[in-house]
């Protein structure tokens, strides 16, 4: 039964995850099969998150995707789609060829002709699509195996997955033609766009740039901005608006049973005001379909020392992040932003970044958000009976107008079993040699600025997703209570399986030596005990690995609405005085009641949505 979900990203940020989180659904297009030979029923299913299309002889798969970002931000992707444009076309230029003929009658004038450099493909790109144009060639004779071209479709899917190099100097090849690895690629100095690292191919209604005039050629700073955006666009003042009501639309129409939305949006300007005025006005047409929000950002947070405009428009702008999706039936996870002053939580298995690094790379700071987005949404989208899809999920983290922020919570490979057993603690423990003890938690990582560890916070609800875990059901279970505590076990969903996370060879190998090739975990060395499998050679790869994903209804967000509601409280007065053309007085009092109302709800774990008695003058 169809249960499509509709995905939308706004802004650069959620380019940058949504393009990792694409690479991971590429695997779900070549489903592991079971014993039986058919398809693995906890195995993804495409027709989730894609949309099927083509002509007779060749159908193809593209995601069901609305992507929003400055016109200059694209990269090498063409307007259409395309993934290598043509002399002259990109997101943010012209069709192609030489401009056409100035009227005379119409302008006699001078002409001034600007042309803007198409942008070069990566060398993964290049790599990647070069396959593709082989599958191209032979499209007639495969395609003419079915009624819709199933194979040649296979084909093409195929070589994406493995590209072969071309002369490219970047690449280099070992012989026998294998597949190279992500380390020939360098994708941490060439990916200089989300889309040079992107494997998916996006149909042409998918790409919605935005263009410098629709703003009025702003910074894009406020929040407003982006609800003046959607003004302009229901106004019809603007032809080259990105038209993101009507794509998302025309997505719905092809859906049978669409069980809601994804929401991917730069919270920190004007892109998390066009997220929220989007969902306002499907909220019109679609009441019930909900709707899971990541919040991410990519403006610096204000400094000590910033300027007093900058300051308020970041406490703005946070307050309204996390008080604006409560009314529109969304469980609002907060990842990055302003209030991320500091950087996120590492995994102690993910090597630090280079010290000479000017600032930390999008390409691998984004990867952590994609793969928990992959995990935690996998029960949503398998082959197998529906687990209650999105609707579910937000009834069972009890989602509601003042209790609607999520906890997200990454686990890296735990243990194996032969190597401890689980104590009454929960934890997991053998002898270091420094005489520490191990513990599973180490391996969580929160993903929310200043977001507790789970063991600091008993969660009222949650839903958990394990991948890579024995057969047996009981042995995760016995695991993940002690990992993630909750209330009541009426309110905790799990789901597990045998198969781990497949990484797509765009993913960062940025992990320590402990970890194996297959994501086994390597302990210290252990005198007495034989080690579990050989210790990763220099260079190679990690294919897989063991992952636990949880979204949780927890107080462990606390710390992160009280930071926001100091920070506000402090840059009132001068919002009030600096953006009174954008925002009225009693807009902002709201806000404020808003927002104090989470902090007292996650702060003391008032789930059952009584008033709070919060106030502020």
């Amino acid at each position: 039964m169809p249960r499509e979900i509709v995905t939308i990203q706004l802004g650069p940020q959620a380019s940058w995850v949504g393009a990792h989180f694409w690479n991971f659904q590429d695997d779900s297009l070549h489903p592991e099969m079971a014993a039986d030979g058919s398809p693995d029923p906890d195995a993804a299913d495409p027709a989730v998150l894609y949309r099927s299309g083509g002509g007779e002889r060749q159908s193809t798969r593209t995601p069901r995707l609305v992507v929003c970002d400055r016109s200059d931000g694209f990269g090498s992707l063409g307007a259409q789609g395309r993934r290598v444009p043509t002399a002259g076309s990109s997101c943010s230029g012209g069709q192609g060829g030489e401009p056409p003929p100035v009227d005379p009658l119409a302008w006699g004038g001078g002409v001034t002709t600007v042309t803007m450099e198409a942008v070069e493909p990566s060398p993964f790109v290049r790599t990647l699509y070069a396959g593709a144009g082989r599958a191209d060639e032979d499209e007639g004779e495969e395609g003419e195996e079915g009624d819709e071209g199933d194979e040649g479709e296979e084909g093409e899917m195929e070589r994406r997955r493995s590209p072969r190099p071309t002369a490219t100097p970047a690449v280099e090849v070992e012989e026998g033609g294998s597949a190279p690895s992500a380390a020939a690629f360098d994708f941490e100095a060439t990916a200089a766009y989300w889309s040079d690292y992107l494997q998916a191919q996006l149909h042409s209604r998918s790409v919605a740039p935005l263009r410098p005039h629709s703003h009025n050629f702003s910074q894009l700073e406020l929040w407003s901005e982006g609800e003046s955006l959607m003004r302009r666009e229901e106004a019809a003042l603007d032809g080259d608006s990105p038209a993101l009501l009507e794509r998302t639309r025309r997505f719905l129409e092809e859906c049978d049973k669409p069980q809601g939305f994804l929401l991917l949006a730069d919270v920190d300007g004007a892109f998390g005001g066009l997220g929220s005025a989007l969902l306002t006005r499907i909220r019109d047409e679609m009441s019930a379909a909900p709707c899971l929000a990541l919040g991410l950002g990519t403006c610096p947070a204000p400094q000590p020392h910033s300027q007093p405009h900058t300051a308020c428009v970041a406490a703005l702008n946070d307050a309204l992040a996390l008080t604006a999706f409560g009314e529109l039936r969304s469980c609002y996870v907060p990842l990055v932003g302003h209030a991320s002053a500091a950087d996120p939580p590492r995994p102690p298995l993910v090597r630090p970044a280079s010290p000479s690094a000017a600032r930390p790379c999008r390409y691998t700071t984004s990867a952590l958000p994609a793969a928990w987005l992959d995990v935690v949404t996998l029960p949503l989208r398998t082959r197998g009976e529906s687990r209650g899809g999105l609707t579910r999920l937000l009834g069972g983290l009890q989602v509601a107008p003042r209790f609607h922020l999520g906890s997200p919570v990454l686990g890296l490979p735990l243990p194996p079993p032969t190597l401890g057993e689980v104590e009454p603690t929960g934890r997991r423990a053998w002898s270091l040699p420094s005489g520490g003890v191990f513990s599973p938690t180490a391996l969580l990582c929160p993903l929310a600025p200043w977001q507790l560890p789970p063991l600091r916070a008993i969660a009222f609800s949650q839903s958990v997703s394990c991948l890579g875990f024995p057969p047996q059901p009981l042995a995760a279970v016995s695991v993940i209570p002690p990992l993630l505590p909750c209330r009541s076990s009426m309110n905790v969903s799990i789901f597990t399986r045998t198969a781990p996370l497949s990484l797509p060879l765009p993913f960062p190998q940025f992990f320590t030596p402990d970890l194996g090739s297959a994501g086994e975990l390597l302990p210290p060395a252990l005198d007495r005990a034989p080690r579990p499998f050989a210790p990763r050679r220099e260079g190679e790869e990690v294919f897989s690995l063991p992952a636990t994903a949880a979204l949780q209804s927890s107080p462990a967000i606390g710390p992160l609405v009280q930071r926001v509601a100091e920070e506000w409280a402090a840059q009132r007065r001068a919002a009030e005085h600096r953006l009174a053309a954008e925002w009225g007085a009693d807009e902002l009092a709201e806000v404020t009641e808003d927002l104090l109302a989470l902090r007292d709800a996650y702060a003391t774990g008032d789930a059952d949505g009584s008033e709070s008695n919060g106030s502020e003058d």
